[in-house]
């Protein structure tokens, strides 16, 4: 038996990195368990591996900076599993909407475009309020849940270049 037996927890980023390696410790602890990411492929493959390990999961290609999809994420999540108990968010996404990088881009502050501003809060801030807010009622109604928010040293300590993903992890620290 797993600490989680029977808990519905999403995770968002969970196709690679990070949200990946939660994704399977938290099914290997029997929670049920929603792998969300942008990538479909990524998704499948954790998916997959969650089933290999004779655990529940399903796949949910998600924009976390879209409150329709993340709606339609948790709806899935509901219908299939029952009532959302645990959100991780671990998604972030830097660039921009037509130029994804994989890790923050280095930019001086002055250079930085409002395009990659707006996709960083998008996507870091908004995304991890979207996914707050679409399971709050679950988790009220039953008066328990957790929701774990992921930030970054670099929203206390910030690094040179990337301002927009300093702020955007600062901002989600205080939200």
């Amino acid at each position: 038996m797993g600490k989680l037996d029977g808990k519905v927890v999403i995770v968002t980023g969970a196709g690679r990195g990070i949200g990946k390696g939660i994704a399977l410790r938290l099914a290997k602890e029997n929670a049920h368990v929603v792998v969300a990411s942008r990538n479909k492929e990524t998704v499948d493959d954790v998916v997959r591996k969650i089933c290999d390990l004779k655990k529940s999961a399903i796949g949910a290609t998600v924009d976390v900076g879209s409150r329709e999809q993340v709606g339609r994420m948790v709806d899935q999540a509901v219908k299939t599993f029952g009532p959302v108990e645990v959100l991780v968010s671990v998604a972030q996404s830097w660039g921009s909407p037509h130029r994804h990088a994989l890790s923050p881009p280095e930019t001086p502050l002055e250079e930085i475009p409002e395009e990659e501003w707006d996709h960083t809060f998008q996507t870091g801030l908004k995304g991890t309020l979207y996914g707050m807010t679409a399971v709050f009622p679950y988790m009220k109604e039953r008066r328990w849940g957790r929701i774990i928010n992921f930030r970054s040293p670099m929203a206390m300590i910030g690094r040179a270049r990337m301002a927009a993903y300093n702020v955007a992890k600062e901002a989600i620290r205080s939200l």
